[in-house]
């Protein structure tokens, strides 16, 4: 079971870097801009991208480390494919991250957290057509945070079962 938690963190490491790089265009953690009002667009930006990028992906990583294979695994040390792909799926959960922060930072709310220069700014970054779409970043991206966690317990669960 501790070499699939270390296999869990290596993953969820490397696809967690990879999800910061993709936030960079939306200026999360732009902490140069904080003048001003308390409740400003960019300290409204700063505390939602702290507890979307930070918060939330953090306390999955630490209760899927701690919790998650303890009540699920029952073939201890045993590794094969389907507890190899169910622990991808626990890390692939995290790509979910960008999809609901976009959905939340940069469709429907987004004079909330932006003004007119920095939304134009960003809209050249994305380069999208389906940008004001609350539904289509939202919803994939809680098909990554509950539909593949549930799949990797059903496929840790049945490699007890077949192995």
């Amino acid at each position: 079971m501790e070499k699939l938690q270390n296999f869990f963190l290596f993953l969820s490491s490397i696809i967690w870097a990879t999800s910061l790089s993709s936030f960079s265009k939306y200026r999360p953690f732009d902490t140069s801009r904080l003048t001003g009002k308390i409740c400003g667009k960019n300290w409204r930006r700063l505390i939602v991208s702290n507890i979307i990028i930070n918060f939330i992906p953090t306390s999955y990583i630490i209760f899927i480390y701690f919790h998650g294979f303890t009540t699920i695994n029952e073939t201890k040390d045993k590794i094969n494919f389907l507890t190899l792909f169910g622990t991808v799926l626990f890390a692939w959960a995290l790509f979910g991250t960008i999809r609901i922060y976009h959905a939340i930072i940069f469709t429907k709310l987004r004079s909330f957290f932006y003004n007119e220069k920095a939304i134009t700014e960003i809209k050249e970054k994305i380069n999208s057509e389906n940008i004001k779409s609350f539904p289509a970043h939202f919803i994939p991206g809680l098909v990554y945070w509950i539909l593949l966690p549930v799949l990797g317990i059903l496929l840790i669960k049945c490699s007890s079962i077949i192995y």
